[in-house]
C-alpha cells in the first residue's frame, strides 16, 4: 500500500513541479518558481519512499538518482527550449535575453 500511494504521490509532486515551474517562469514570477522546488522536494521524497519499499537494489538505485536529477532539470531545459524555439520564430525574446 505504500508502494500505491508513493507512486501516486511521484506523478502528482511531479506534475505539479513542472506546471507550476512553467506558470512561474510564463508569468515572470520568482515565487511560483520557487514554490515548484518544493513540489520537486515532495517528488524526491516519493521516490525514496516508493524505492525503499519496494526494495531498490543494485542498479535500481542509480537509476533512481538518474530519474531524480534528470526531472530536477528536465521542466528547465524544456523552457529554455521553447522560449527559444519562439524567439526565433517571432523575433521577440520574451525574456529579455539578447539574441546573440
Amino acid at each position: 500500500m505504500l508502494a500505491v500511494m508513493a507512486g501516486a504521490m511521484v506523478v502528482v509532486s511531479g506534475g505539479l513541479y513542472a506546471g507550476v515551474f512553467a506558470i512561474g517562469r510564463l508569468a515572470g514570477r520568482e515565487n511560483l518558481v520557487r514554490l515548484s522546488y518544493l513540489f520537486y522536494l515532495f517528488l524526491a521524497v516519493s521516490v525514496l519512499i516508493l524505492a525503499r519499499s519496494l526494495h531498490f537494489s543494485g542498479i535500481w538505485q542509480g537509476l533512481t538518482f538518474v530519474l531524480l536529477v534528470g526531472y530536477l532539470i528536465a521542466p528547465q531545459m524544456i523552457w529554455r527550449l521553447c522560449v527559444g524555439t519562439h524567439e526565433h520564430a517571432s523575433g521577440e525574446n520574451p525574456e529579455g535575453a539578447t539574441n546573440e
